[in-house]
């Protein structure tokens, strides 16, 4: 389907959501817009920074600069989110070598992560507040499905109806702890396996900030 630029144009303009950035100067929140994933790459992928979830995070940033006041305000889960909500060909890990060693666990998502699709489902979104895709390997009966969260904590509810029918999957899903949230608890997280198959439902806790990321591989026989 081909989208008239006019028209794309007033479709990424609606899908836009708030980022609020907390600074020394003062201690109201300031909103700075950018575009969500259910806008921003609709017309091609982009660069964008991912993975960074340790030194962007508010308890981290300050070993790093000490003038330095400002930290992306989201979870682990949340950045590991974005392997899949924001599109790009270009995968990246952008924290350094030994936080990612810290979490290793929390790092296998983005060895794993595919870089090129064969196809993409929107399961959820709501502009401004959340956005859920899930997205096939290509080549390979393979998917990953991330959920980005916004400001307030939300219970992600999304059908596996996308899966081959008749097929058995393992789902590896990598998500916010009940106590996570992006201001004080950033890097509490959750992984968990499940036996999955295209009947399944999933519920998942997003925490303010946060989000989650599922790995769906076929099992073995």
């Amino acid at each position: 389907m081909i989208i008239k630029e006019k028209l794309l144009r007033q479709i990424i303009k609606k899908n836009i959501i708030k980022v609020l950035f907390e600074t020394k100067q003062t201690t109201r929140w300031k909103e700075v817009k950018y575009f969500h994933p259910e806008g921003r790459n609709m017309p091609n992928g982009s660069h964008y920074q991912r993975g960074g979830y340790i030194q962007e995070c508010k308890q981290n940033i300050n070993s790093f600069s000490k003038t330095n006041t400002s930290w992306a305000n989201c979870t682990i889960a949340n950045q590991l989110s974005l392997y899949v909500t924001m599109y790009s060909p270009l995968q990246m890990a952008a924290d350094l070598p030994e936080n990612y060693a810290r979490f290793m666990d929390a790092f296998q998502f983005i060895k794993d992560v595919a870089m090129e699709w064969d196809e993409s489902r929107y399961l959820e979104a709501e502009p401004m507040e959340y956005v859920t895709i899930a997205r096939k390997t290509k080549g390979k009966n393979e998917w990953f499905v991330g959920g980005t969260n916004g400001e307030e904590a939300r219970t992600s509810e999304i059908s596996l109806d996308f899966l081959e029918k008749g097929e058995k999957y393992v789902a590896t899903i990598y998500r916010d702890d009940k106590t996570a949230h992006y201001r004080n608890n950033p890097q509490a997280y959750v992984i968990e396996t499940k036996n999955v198959t295209a009947k399944s439902r999933l519920k998942i806790f997003e925490a303010p900030g946060g989000g989650y990321a599922i790995t769906i591989r076929k099992a073995e026989k």
